[in-house]
Parts: structure tokens; sequence; C-alpha cells
């Protein structure tokens, strides 16, 4: 294990990463009707039984479940309807209860949080929290800023905002990914290519983990890419060949377990400073030293030339017309 925490140490010293959850991470928390949250396979059993209503012993019963999540979903939706199916998974995993680990992570900011998860569990751990957050579930960008607050991305949908529906079907995965104009996806294609990402809770059983796997092989000179580190306690053999492909990291931990790492980092309170190799120093030190002293005058004004510390001061000049330009060109990306 201290292999892993060295690891670890060093993506988090270098600078916050982002964190990227799958349905694995919902595991611990209970459902509002008292009952723990259900793995991929038994929520095939719950739409089953309790949606669709086919008996245990019935044929179809037995056909159906040896299904992956996504194609009984499919099922479910040309047997019923889209908006029952929404209606059923909204109430279902709605107001989730935490587990005392799930709170730990909130107790370190992260660059961003994306997810794949339609429950509010996310959502429950910073209601208390010092830290809040700036929820994206919806496919309009949330117009909101503020840099004390954590973005989250709810790249599948919400059980807060259900108008917008849920990615859980075939067709639906496929659409989420092909929607460029979805400004969630612009925003994880970019970062991708370029941060450092924990996954926890993801694995190869999520439609989509490829895409995001191509997304980040794509960034070109691997110089340029973040680290990828997935948090996953039993790895199977197809999953470890597509993270070694890519270039990722495998910490075979569970979410409680990586928890556990969250709450000794937070509480240490250290951050080794990096050697200040050929005078530089680590971005992290200068910020902090500096965001100390309120009492910074630029000379801006006077006709001297810009310098970084107008830029960290926010004393440079923003143009509105810029930034709507650069923001319409983002969102269509």
């Amino acid at each position: 294990m201290d292999e892993e925490k060295k690891i670890l140490r060093q993506v988090f010293n270098h600078n916050a990463p982002i964190l990227f959850l799958g349905a694995g991470f919902s595991l611990g928390a209970k459902t509002k009707f008292n009952k723990p949250v259900p793995t991929g396979s038994q929520l095939i059993n719950i739409i089953l039984n309790d949606f669709l209503k086919l008996k245990a012993d019935s044929d179809d019963y037995k056909e159906l479940k040896e299904n992956r999540l996504y194609e009984v979903c499919q099922y479910a939706q040309n047997e019923r309807s889209p908006n029952h199916l929404t209606d059923f998974l909204q109430d279902y995993f709605s107001d989730l209860v935490p587990a005392a680990f799930h709170k730990e992570y909130a107790s370190f900011k992260w660059s961003k949080i994306y997810s794949t998860n339609i429950d509010d569990l996310v959502e429950s751990i910073y209601k208390d929290s010092e830290t809040k957050l700036i929820v994206h579930n919806s496919d309009r960008p949330n117009t909101l800023k503020d840099n004390s607050r954590i973005e989250f991305f709810k790249l599948h949908g919400c059980v807060k905002n259900p108008s917008q529906r849920f990615v859980f079907s075939s067709d639906e995965y496929i659409d989420s990914m092909i929607k460029s104009k979805d400004y969630r996806f612009s925003s994880l294609g970019f970062d991708i290519q370029s941060q450092d990402f924990i996954f926890v809770g993801s694995d190869f059983n999520d439609f989509n983990i490829e895409y995001y796997l191509k997304l980040y092989e794509s960034a070109g000179f691997s110089s340029s890419r973040g680290k990828l580190i997935f948090i996953n306690p039993c790895p199977k053999l197809y999953f470890k060949s597509q993270v070694k492909k890519a270039g990722g990291v495998i910490i075979e931990w569970t979410g409680e377990q990586f928890s556990d790492f969250l709450k000794e980092y937070t509480e240490s309170n250290t951050q080794p400073v990096l050697p200040k190799i050929f005078g530089f120093k680590n971005l992290k030190e200068i910020k902090d030293s500096f965001s100390l002293s309120k009492s910074y005058n630029s000379k801006l004004y006077l006709g001297f030339p810009p310098s970084w510390l107008d830029v960290f001061h926010e004393w440079d000049i923003i143009n509105p017309s810029i930034i709507e330009e650069f923001n319409k060109i983002r969102v269509s990306y």
C-alpha cells in the first residue's frame, strides 16, 4: 500500500486532480427505502422484478438477467416507454443516504468532479460540507461562476432534473457520445487530454469508458497528458489490459480504502515542496504565499507592462465580448 500512496501523493502534490465517479462509487450508501444501493447485476433484477413484473422462474426473466444493464434498460424502454423507466429510476435513486466513508470525499477540494451516476449521493455528501458545488445537470451550461465551489458534471443525467432524461439504455449511451453540442462532454473531452484524473467505481462494464480512454489517447504527445489513476478493488484482465494500453495506473483499493487515504492526506496538512530545480518553485507554494498579501498595487494603469502578478491578483482588464465569444467556441467544440 505504501507504493500506491506514493503514486497518489505525487499526483495530489502536483495539482488538484479531477475526480471521476462511476457506478461502483455509490456502493455502501442506502436508498430512502433503507436498502443498500444495488450493484449493476442487482439493478437488473430490480428492473425485471419491480418494473417489468417478470416472474423469476419465467423464460424471459432467465434470458434477460444474463444481459448487461444497458441492454436490459433498452428492453425495458421498448416494452414500456423511456418515460416509465425514467420515473422508476428517478424515484429509486433519489435521496440516497451516504455511508460515513463517502463524506471523506468532500474533505478534499477537487479541481472538478465528473460522474456517470444519476443519483444524488454526491449532492448529499456536500450538503454539510464547507465546500459547495456548482452542479451541471443540464445540456446547457450553468452560468454560475464561483471559484470557491467545485464544478460537478453529471454526464448521464440527474434525479434532480429528470426532464433532461437519463443515460441507461444502449441508444442513450450512443446518443450521449455523439452529441457534440452537450458542453458537459466537451468539457470532459478537453480536460481528459491534459489533466490528472482519479477514477473511482469505474470499469469496463461502463458502456463508454473506452470512449473516454480514446479521448485520452488522442491527446498527442504523452508528455502533455495528465495521469489516469483507477481505484478498483477487483479489476478484470480486460480492464487491466486497456488501462495499461492507455498508460493509466490501477490501484486495487475499494472506495472506502481510498477515502482512508484522503482522510490521512487532508489531516496531515502537509504539502511537500517539490525540489527547487533550476530555481523553479511549486506553483501551489507560490500561490499560497502571495494569497496572504492583500496590499498588492499594480502599476498597470500607470503605463507599465503587465506582469504575472497583475494576472494573479486580477488587475488585468477583462473584455466581456472576448469572453463571450470564447465561451461560444468552447460550447460548440
